[in-house]
């Protein structure tokens, strides 16, 4: 399911963002399966263990056939039933949660969004379907601090950071940080500790028992996980402590992070987004045309941003959602 929305993810960041980042995405959508895959393998054996699976007998390793009958239905529910359940599960939730009901609709409305971000006008977006006015691009001496605060997610953290005095800027983030970093290393000992205790009692071999152990060690793993990425936030804080945060570049990244209501946008702003909306759905709609022979095409008129797009512009813009 992953697979089917990362394209369609990956062009709405770049919509919010102005930047593209497949790696990342990419990256993420095939590192979050290997971590989730540890506990998915290990629980359901440490499950097996409990109620009484046979073991291979030595010397030769043969495996027991002759399993009790609740064995069996918990293999049966563990590598049958739970996955289909949590199958349907997921595609229960894409159906119901993820917010781009009709994809062709959506996509249309994020390539119009880029064509109008790209010439710094107020965009619709297609999630929350209100407005944002990309802010102007940013000095090249502002990039360090931009990059450093997209550790910090929502425009809530960059308000709180322009109420701090100007000497003060990023103590705040650095604070926040710091409780995060301790409490999941807390967490974190706390799970290795009862990791080792469970161990030298001597419950990894005890069968009633020997899934709780298993599951310390799962706590454990996702602990250290959770520390380094809050150490990544917390090292992130700590250098934007040390560089200026002036009011200007705050702003700057408050703007691309806020969404602002119809109401609040000039009526020809609003009526420009709509009409480029319309014009991108009309070349997506001669794509064919557009691509191989412009002049036959049906292209739109009225409006400069429509005009503006050209059949090297139609190429890119009726193109599919990118992955890698």
């Amino acid at each position: 399911l992953t697979d089917n929305i990362l394209g369609m993810v990956i062009d709405y960041d770049e919509l919010r963002r102005g930047v593209r980042t497949e790696a990342a995405f990419t990256m993420f959508s095939g590192f979050i399966p290997k971590v989730v895959s540890v506990p998915a393998a290990a629980f359901p054996l440490s499950i097996l263990a409990a109620i009484g699976f046979k073991a291979p007998a030595p010397p030769n390793g043969e495996p027991n056939l002759y399993q009790d009958e609740k064995v069996t239905w918990g293999i049966r529910i563990m590598f049958a039933v739970v996955p289909t359940l949590l199958a349907l599960l997921s595609c229960y939730l894409k159906a119901t949660r993820f917010p781009f009901k009709d994809l062709g609709v959506a996509d249309t409305e994020i390539k119009a969004g880029l064509v109008l971000r790209r010439q710094g006008r107020a965009y619709l977006d297609p999630l929350s379907r209100k407005f944002v006015l990309p802010a102007p691009p940013p000095r090249q001496e502002w990039l360090r601090s931009i990059t450093l605060l997209d550790h910090f997610t929502g425009p809530n953290v960059i308000i709180a950071t322009m109420e701090e005095p100007p000497a003060d800027r990023g103590s705040w983030l650095r604070r926040r940080a710091t409780k995060q970093l301790i409490g999941a290393a807390v967490g974190t000992g706390v799970a290795l500790t009862g990791t080792a205790v469970t161990i030298s009692l001597g419950m990894l071999q005890n069968r009633a028992w020997g899934w709780v152990p298993s599951i310390l060690v799962i706590l454990t793993g996702l602990g250290v996980l959770a520390v380094l990425v809050a150490w990544l936030r917390r090292r992130a804080a700590q250098a934007l402590c040390e560089l200026n945060l002036s009011d200007e570049l705050l702003k700057n990244v408050l703007a691309e992070r806020s969404l602002v209501p119809e109401s609040e946008i000039p009526r020809p702003d609003v009526s420009n987004a709509f009409e480029v909306v319309s014009a991108v759905a009309s070349l997506e709609a001669n794509a064919w045309e557009i691509i191989h022979d412009p002049r036959r095409a049906t292209m739109p008129v009225g409006n400069p941003a429509a005009v503006a797009l050209t059949a090297g512009e139609a190429r890119r813009v009726t193109a599919p959602p990118r992955t890698l």
